[in-house]
């Protein structure tokens, strides 16, 4: 949208609404889960039944092994972290160096690798990984 262009009230409100209404199904689901994870019951889950950080620091007379006392747990958590981190600066160099090259340079296949980056945009490809992957086929007998 050009916000030097004249729009309509009901456009702007129903922008506004749609804002609104996004925002609420990406954060309302996070924020349930947040609050629900400092309930005092055998499970996250309502009723709400008291506060309690059993959950992150255990308690043995509940039989709650907290998250910080969970070594495999935590040793997973640090392993999604590292990978997340190499992952973001791998594709922020790639991505950066990419867009330099497909901007200012001039050369044979340059259509064919802006394709080629931009193919993972798609909703075709996460669907083409996973039912490729190694890990869902069968074993032969």
């Amino acid at each position: 949208m050009i916000p030097s262009l004249p729009r309509p009230a009901w456009l702007r409100t129903a922008t506004g609404v749609y804002l609104v209404a996004f925002m609420a199904f990406l954060f309302l689901p996070l924020i349930i889960v947040a609050v629900f994870s400092f309930n005092d019951a055998p499970y996250p889950a309502p009723p709400w039944r008291g506060f309690t950080l059993d959950w992150f620091l255990g308690n043995s007379s509940t039989g709650r092994t907290g998250l910080f006392a969970d070594s495999e747990l935590l040793g997973s958590i640090w392993t999604s972290c590292t990978v997340a981190i190499w992952v973001t600066l791998l594709s922020v160099l790639l991505g950066t160096s990419n867009a330099f090259l497909i901007e200012r340079g001039r050369f044979p296949g340059k259509q064919f690798l802006s394709l080629l980056m931009l193919a993972p945009l798609g909703p075709g490809f996460p669907w083409w990984c996973s039912v490729n992957s190694p890990t869902l086929r069968p074993l032969p007998p």
